[in-house]
């Protein structure tokens, strides 16, 4: 301990009259405070081991005498784990615990490398005797209430503590399942009253600190404790922990279940047998040569002849049961019609004014009833004589999921929703919003955009029409326009020109006309060589969706003239008489669907691609790992699990590990992603978005017969990759690096940090060579794809896909991929509104 000022009293016995103190800092203890958590190996003879040698550190640390030897240093290298919280933080970087010895003797008289551990106080008297402050008054709180008051908060701080604990353990399994919804509840309980608790913290420190001071009676914090914000802060905080072992019960009771439903369903299917997907015959206009028909056929044969020979594949999953018909019904059996336009026109106000105007017959009868509104909005509106701006909003803004209002310029929408309304008919219409184009974040987002309303359109059933929505008197065409149509063309054909609708929005400022934009549209075409689009009376429409926000502001208590309110008056009549109009002709003339799946086009296919990365990655690493144990007669059995929320992987948080068939395997941690992780710290860039889970069980008796049948597989799945990869960097230039090959890198990169953290682990070592081998062959099957680059046309890439989608390992990930897709979709669905 230093004691600086007890060394050296005489020149410091000067005190400010005006201090208000009562104690001062005498003395400093420093030194060093740490814990070491370490995770043993399961080897129960080198646990014993382990454990010797920690009582010796021990003894050596008591005694300050003492070293451990070489051989015990290298034993002290099995402990799989080594966590260390200290009050130094270079020692909180180590990760051995001969490192943290050698540290200590480092520090061993360095005072320097030491911080203060405790502080020594005296009362102000002892410095300077005459100093007495009125201002510096010490109440001392009586003992029941310190102890009320401690035990109070610190039963409510284990609570909260606990049910953060059980969840943040417990989330990235289960949030994904059945229990979803409750682990969603109460993690938003936890954070909420964590927040509660911390304001309880921070207001019962102030408080002690003024009672101390005279300022309070201590029995002020048994009235604060006791009042009703308390007292349902204590009650929240226990229905938390019980809904937490409610959680709890229906886990284990979810655990049984999955078990049993997962061994009868693997019972069931022993034999089951992966169906071919039918072949297209779709005539495109990319043919491939009869010399690249004839490579590819002789290439496959061969896989061909060895599958039907051993009658299965090399694992048998879990199959999830084949989905003959999607999720939504209710998109199904609706008319579907695609909302495109740019950010701003009003694509989300328009379909609030729509279904507003179909219900209402006048502005007059609308204002007596509440309006419709299913998307919430906010707007900025002029008003009075002063031209004052307002912004008016209108339901939940605030607590809204798909629309930003944050940002103007930023498309408000932030994925595409389906909002389906039943017609008088008995037929559904189902109009879909759509992100906004023309972005201020720039083409990269309206590229993405894009993409996200074409992966959209992929998984619907049919399309029966797209509306784009325009500014009647635009200058000239937003520059993504002319982008948009020509992917929309590509993804769709020819069917895109048969079901075109165009509606004009904020009409009432050309007198509900076309106004300038018609002839920069039919420019636009006219470049384009498309001649069979016509924009006439009957697939045109104009709108005014300023009589929509009159209704609203009139909600927000705002009063308008008379002049305004006949403007507006006129405005819903018009825009009314275009509703009914518009409902006709998507009724009678946009039957047919233009959505062909048999289509064949450069977006669809990098979309499949796409899907296809993790799957064959994962397959081929699986693969390696059953070639390896094949002579135990064992196999590694891959199957996916569907999950229910958005979820990304992170790559910079440590992974949780299975032994399998004495295979270390990492197991998948779904973490969820809201413009931050919501599971780590880590940035989006280390982050990569998932359509399913990976699980993997041990088959045993297994035949050894299968070599053959593996290598090949091994060999289609590797020629694939390159085949995608040539396609995505050189044809369509989709991306600057190659995802398979980056890919197949930090796989060797995660087997080889495992074989670290196990040295005495012989078969993921075993992976890493061969994970090595194939990577040596993939760069040799790339460099040959390159010289032969007619094989790379958009007919050869789709005769890929398909062969690959036919392994049975593939094709059980990817209904996995189709079912997750469509139960997201089914959650940006709106239930039908009559009207």
């Amino acid at each position: 301990m230093i004691s600086i000022l007890e060394k050296n009293q005489n020149s410091n016995r000067s005190v400010d009259p005006q201090l208000q103190a009562t104690h001062v800092i005498t003395g400093i203890d420093f030194g060093i405070d740490l814990i070491a958590v370490l995770q043993l190996p399961p080897e129960n003879n080198i646990i014993i081991q382990i454990d010797d040698i920690l009582n010796k550190i021990s003894h050596i640390l008591s005694t300050n005498n003492g070293q451990i030897s070489s051989k015990e240093k290298n034993l002290l290298k099995e402990i799989v784990t080594v966590t260390i919280y200290s009050n130094i933080p270079t020692l909180t970087s180590l990760t051995t615990l001969s490192d943290l010895l050698y540290q200590r003797d480092r520090f061993k008289g360095e005072f320097n490398c030491c911080h203060p551990i405790t502080y020594h106080l005296r009362p102000t008297e002892w410095l300077n005797p005459q100093y007495r402050s009125t201002n510096a008054a010490l109440r001392i709180i009586p003992k029941e209430i310190k102890d009320y008051t401690e035990q109070y908060l610190l039963r409510l701080r284990n609570q909260i503590r606990y049910a953060e604990a059980w969840l943040k353990q417990n989330i990235s399994t289960f949030l994904y399942g059945p229990i979803q919804d409750q682990i969603v509840d109460a993690r938003y309980d936890q954070s909420t009253l964590k927040d509660r608790y911390k304001k309880l913290t921070k207001l019962m420190s102030s408080l002690i600190i003024d009672i101390r001071k005279g300022r309070h009676d201590p029995s002020i914090i048994y009235q604060i404790l006791k009042d009703n914000e308390q007292i349902t802060l204590q009650t929240n905080t226990q229905q938390l922990i019980k809904n937490v072992h409610e959680l709890e019960r229906k886990r284990h009771s979810n655990d049984v279940s999955e078990s049993q439903e997962y061994f009868k369903e693997n019972h069931q299917n022993d034999d089951f047998m992966s169906q071919n997907y039918t072949s297209n015959n779709t005539k495109n206009s990319l043919k491939s040569n009869d010399v690249n028909q004839l490579q590819f056929d002789t290439y496959t044969n061969n896989y061909d002849r060895n599958s039907k020979s051993t009658g299965n594949t090399i694992t048998s999953s879990s199959p999830i049961e084949e989905i003959n018909t999607p999720l939504s019904n209710n998109i199904d059996n609706a008319i579907n019609i695609l909302l495109v336009g740019e950010t701003g026109v009003g694509k989300s106000t328009f379909i609030n004014a729509f279904i507003n105007y179909l219900s209402f017959d006048s502005l007059d009868l609308a204002q007596l009833n509440k309006p419709h509104v299913i998307i919430p909005v906010s707007f900025l509106m002029t008003i009075g004589e002063n031209f004052d701006e307002q912004i008016v909003k209108f339901t939940d803004v605030n607590n809204c999921k798909n629309e930003d209002f944050n940002h103007p310029g930023q498309s408000v929408t932030q994925h595409c929703k389906s909002y389906l309304f039943n017609l008088k008919d008995g037929r559904k219409l189902c109009l879909i919003d759509t992100p906004g184009l023309g972005d201020t974040r720039g083409i990269d987002q309206d590229e993405r955009n894009l993409d996200h309303i074409l992966k959209y359109l992929q998984n619907l059933t049919h399309l029966n029409g797209i509306c784009f929505l325009l500014k009647p008197n635009s200058s000239k065409l937003n520059v993504f326009f002319r982008t948009c149509f020509n992917q929309l063309f590509d993804f769709l054909g020819e069917n895109l020109f048969q079901n075109l609708i165009f509606c004009f929005t904020n009409s009432r400022s050309t007198f509900y006309t076309l106004g300038d934009t018609t002839p920069l549209i039919k420019t636009m075409f006219a470049s384009l060589s498309i001649n069979s689009i016509e924009l006439k009376k009957e697939n045109t429409f104009c709108f005014d969706s300023e009589a929509f926000r009159y209704l609203v502001a009139r909600q927000n208590q705002i009063e308008f003239n008379d002049h305004e309110k006949q403007e507006y008056d006129m405005s819903w009549k018009i825009s009314m008489k275009e509703s009914f109009r518009l409902i006709d002709y998507i009724r009678t003339k946009l039957p047919l669907n233009i959505l062909n799946h048999n289509w064949k086009s450069n977006k669809h296919a990098l979309f499949e691609i796409n899907h296809l990365i993790r799957p064959i990655l994962e397959t081929m690493r699986n693969i390696l790992r059953n070639i390896i144990i094949l002579f135990n007669n064992q196999s590694i059995e891959l199957y996916s699990t569907i999950i229910h929320r958005p979820a990304f992987i992170c790559y910079s948080c440590t992974p949780k590990l299975n032994l399998i068939a004495n295979f270390w395997i990492i197991e998948d941690t779904p973490h969820e992603f809201q413009n931050e992780c919501q599971m780590c710290t880590c940035t989006q860039n280390n982050h990569t978005q998932i359509n399913y889970l990976l699980n993997y069980k041990l088959i045993n008796n297994y035949s050894k017969n299968r070599k053959d049948e593996m290598n090949e597989q091994l060999n289609i799945l590797s020629h694939g990759s390159t085949a995608f990869a040539y396609f995505l960097l050189y044809i369509i230039r989709s991306t600057k690096e190659d995802p398979f090959f980056i890919g197949i890198t930090r796989m060797i990169e995660e087997e080889t940090k495992i074989c670290e953290q196990y040295k005495s682990n012989n078969l993921n070592l075993k992976l890493v060579e061969e994970l090595n081998k194939l990577k040596e062959n993939y760069r040799k099957q790339f460099n040959e794809i390159e010289l032969n680059k007619d094989q790379n046309n958009l007919e050869f890439i789709y005769k890929w896909i398909k062969k690959i989608n036919e392994i049975k390992m593939i094709n059980e990930q990817m209904k996995a991929v189709k079912k997750t897709q469509e139960i997201l979709m089914k959650q940006h669905e709106i239930d039908p509104i009559d009207i």
